[in-house]
């Protein structure tokens, strides 16, 4: 997946922006959008370079086992548990 380093630094720097990289789990939704996951050692490789640039990054956020197991975009578990609060599934 291509990521522009230098567009990165000039339009967001390193002392205002930090990033939160999170594994993509492939799924209809973003499949529907061309998205495609990148490689264990591409994220890395992007992690690891914008903390070289002076970026804070999060990597905390790993896709859940439900997320893993049903192909579930991130915020689809969420959007469906309020709806089932509020009574509409």
């Amino acid at each position: 997946a291509p990521f522009d380093f230098d567009a990165a630094q000039r339009y967001f720097p390193p002392d205002t922006f930090r990033f939160r990289l999170r594994l993509y789990i492939p799924n209809e939704n973003g499949e529907s959008h061309d998205l495609r996951a990148v490689s264990c050692e591409r994220y890395e490789e992007i992690n690891e370079r914008l903390r070289c640039l002076g970026y804070e990054v999060g990597d905390w956020a790993v896709p859940s086992p439900i997320e893993q197991r049903f192909g579930l975009a991130s915020n689809v578990t969420r959007a469906r548990y309020i709806k089932m609060i509020f009574g509409e599934i």
